[in-house]
């Protein structure tokens, strides 16, 4: 997957919201909204956080320590970061789209999961924070089946 991920990313370039097609929205909070989105020149679809910059400035600093650690992150249980842009008083942070929902709309959709599943999903999840302590000094404080 990773190496998927960067060959697309090398491909888009610079992003811009001219090359963006609004898809959807896929949710939103901590001061904006989730869109999912078709960068038009590579046809791919990504997700595009907005955040409207009338935010707290420790929201604003979560965002650039956010931006920060994405830039840097490649790392196969880390959702990889295609670019960040500013445009009309929002930045704009774009990233894979992962298709299959989160882990709470799974949830809801399917009812119970097999213990084999959750198993794999919990490996999954552990070695992504795990990277990001290691690599990153970095705790999500904020691990949830909606996140």
């Amino acid at each position: 997957r990773i190496k998927v991920f960067l060959s697309q990313k090398e491909k888009i370039g610079e992003l811009n919201d001219d090359d963006l097609d609004k898809l959807g929205e896929l949710g939103s909070g901590n001061g904006g909204v989730v869109m999912k989105v078709r960068h038009i020149p590579t046809q791919l679809i990504m997700a595009r956080k907005l955040i409207h910059l009338e935010v707290k400035p420790a929201i604003k600093k979560q965002i650039i320590r956010e931006l920060k650690v994405l830039h840097d992150c490649n790392f196969p249980h880390i959702v990889g970061f295609y670019g960040a842009f500013y445009s009309d008083g929002e930045i704009s942070i774009c990233m894979e789209y992962m298709d299959g929902g989160s882990l709470d709309l799974i949830l809801k959709r399917a009812g119970r999961i097999p213990e084999q599943i959750l198993a794999k999903i919990t490996c999954a999840v552990l070695k992504g924070l795990s990277y990001l302590r290691d690599k990153h000094a970095i705790m999500h404080r904020d691990v949830k089946p909606s996140n």
